[in-house]
């Protein structure tokens, strides 16, 4: 390699244009003549991605800048430059198994997804509505009082309230009633009701009324559901159930993006819970890659270990910032192979490449946060993205606590025309996320107003409830293949070494250094490729001459390699020179 061209090779690393990323990130690309390629192993063995349209000639070590007409797009088979797994001459096999070959020393693993004894049973509670015939009595006394006669002619006993179904006198309208909803709730001794057209007829209004005992929704009763497994798409979302018990889905794919709010106590935290379930039960990791968003560094640290993971649970606001900018550059490559493939979506694209290319779906826990750090910024990239990433196969959710007008902006709600909305502060809130009044009226814990699409109706829908541990186990069981695909295990001078524990560990010190100099991603990835090369005879010292989850176990490998963080973090020369290593390291020469 040249002097220039070493030059070359730091002043892109510098600029953020020669970065080592995780499988996934980025697709492999060569030039059309087949000498230039935008990706290739550093001398650590670390895969190395060239963005920019610069790319590399392996066998002189050149760089170029590859002009876009010259690159051909068709996805490279980069298994083997990755993960070290080959997939020439596989059979097939049961979703799940590991296909070993003596020959090659090799492994091959197909995703399994899971099935549905990870969760609880799916079995609904029963409500308990109280006297529904009494009630019913109490509602038409109070509305005679008014000179007005009605007639319920339904009551629909859901899992948080009842709907009562009035037919009105043909003289008279649904306004009327409405007015007299305080009126109605005081003399059923209801915290809170309900009044709302029906969508049938004018001649009717529907008063929802809690119930004396709610009942929950289990995830599991919605994947039990023959509404579920007659959802094709791999994006369907179970919301909830109905005012009428029948299941309720969402396909993200339609929708495009979503913003979702309400007080603390409503329900968010659950619906996003069960938002990555419904995802996670239908896509392995090539198929999805996620990006978790958690300012308060709590709701989504139960996923920090999935394999569908772009990059690290975000929780920091420098993180985010690196997130937008990566999240725009991903658009504009998007953009740049479906026109070379003359398809104009990811569906098409998919049906016609040989490598997939995964769809990416950004959830975060807390917008508010986000928007007081940087909202100019996060304007910027979601009206950039959201015309055209729904068919590139990005999507957006955002949730809040607080949806003011200075956090659902109306550049947002413009950019993300689909929201639902969990009980709110004030009837200010209801409008501000819904356009309308009534989510104030919610009662909480999953009461939920959903809309299917911007031009549809509010419905009320209780929504799905995953526990915590159906959580734990649902994420255990994609950790636990992510672990298997990883277990490429060699033997060298009968000391056996494995990499998922060291690459735990790497990313546990790199984030604990990163936090400590409040440093992004770019500056943290070039100090975590270098850990195990720089580090591998201090962590010898310390007494671990073989880093092995099967001897040690997973409770006192985690115990280990927080000890060796910690003594890391609490010597200063040990310290330093960690942050020295990152600034002087160079992993592409």
């Amino acid at each position: 390699m040249s002097d220039n061209d070493e030059a070359k090779f730091r002043e892109l690393f510098e600029n953020g244009l020669l970065t080592a990323q995780p499988p996934g990130v980025w697709l492999p690309q060569k030039s059309k003549d087949g000498e230039w390629k935008n990706h290739f192993i550093g001398s650590t063995g670390v895969p190395m991605h060239l963005s920019g349209g610069w790319m590399i000639n392996e066998s002189t070590g050149s760089l170029k800048q590859v002009d876009i007409d010259d690159i051909d797009f068709s996805p490279t088979n980069i298994s083997d430059y990755i993960t070290g797994v080959s997939t020439e001459g596989a059979q097939s096999q049961d979703p799940g198994e590991i296909d070993s070959s003596a020959s090659t020393g090799k492994t091959k693993l197909v995703w399994k997804l899971p099935s549905l004894a990870l969760l609880g049973e799916p079995v609904a509670g029963r409500a308990d509505a109280g006297d529904v015939q009494q009630i019913a009595n109490n509602i038409i006394e109070t509305i005679s009082e008014f000179g007005i006669n009605v007639e319920v002619i339904e009551a629909n006993v859901a899992h948080k309230v009842t709907q009562y179904v009035l037919q009105l006198p043909e003289n008279v309208q649904a306004e009327k009633i409405m007015q007299l909803e305080s009126n109605i709730a005081l003399n059923l001794q209801a915290i809170s009701i309900r009044i709302t057209k029906t969508a049938s007829d004018n001649g009717f209004v529907a008063i929802e009324v809690p119930n004396v005992k709610a009942a929950a929704v289990p995830l599991a009763s919605i994947f039990d559901s023959t509404e579920w497994r007659d959802s094709t798409s791999a994006l369907s979302i179970a919301v909830g159930k109905d005012l009428y018990g029948k299941p309720v889905i969402a396909d993200l794919s339609k929708i495009g993006h979503l913003l979702f709010a309400g007080q603390t106590g409503s329900g968010k935290s659950v619906m996003s819970n069960a938002i990555l379930a419904s995802l996670l039960f239908r896509n392995n990791p090539d198929e999805l890659k996620l990006m978790l968003v958690d300012p308060k560094q709590v709701e989504l640290a139960p996923y920090q270990d999935l394999p569908h993971l772009l990059m690290p649970v975000i929780e920091r606001p420098e993180q985010w910032s690196d997130a937008l900018d990566w999240l725009s550059k991903e658009v504009d490559r998007r953009e740049n192979i479906l026109a070379h493939y003359h398809v104009s979506s990811i569906d098409e694209l998919n049906r016609t490449a040989t490598e997939l290319l995964p769809r990416v779906v950004v959830l975060t826990d807390e917008l508010s946060d986000l928007m007081m750090v940087d909202g100019r910024k996060v304007e910027e990239v979601v009206s950039k993205i959201s015309t055209k990433a729904k068919n590139f196969g990005i999507h957006l959710i955002f949730s809040t606590s607080r949806p003011s007008v200075d956090v659902f902006t109306d550049i947002l709600k413009a950019s993300m025309p689909t929201h639902w909305s969990f009980v709110t502060a004030s009837k200010l809130d209801s409008m501000t996320t819904l356009d309308e009044a009534g989510a104030e009226k919610l009662l909480g814990q999953g009461d939920l107003l959903f809309r299917e699409d911007p031009n549809s109706s509010l419905q009320r829908v209780q929504a799905a409830y995953i526990s915590d541990d159906e959580v734990e186990s649902l994420t255990s069981f994609w950790s636990r293949q992510s672990m298997q695909k990883g277990n490429d295990v060699k033997d060298t001078d009968n000391e056996v070494v494995k990499s998922d524990l060291m690459e735990d560990f790497e990313y546990f010190v790199t984030a604990q250094v990163g936090h400590h100099y409040k440093k992004g991603f770019r500056w943290k990835a070039k100090l975590r490729w270098q850990l195990v090369k720089v580090w591998q005879s201090r962590i010898t010292n310390m007494g671990v001459p073989g880093l092995v989850k099967e001897k040690l176990g997973e409770e006192e490998a985690q115990r280990l390699y927080e000890d060796i963080a910690d003594k890391i973090m609490n010597d200063p020369e040990l310290l330093e020179e960690a942050v020295k290593t990152a600034h002087e390291s160079n992993p592409f020469s």
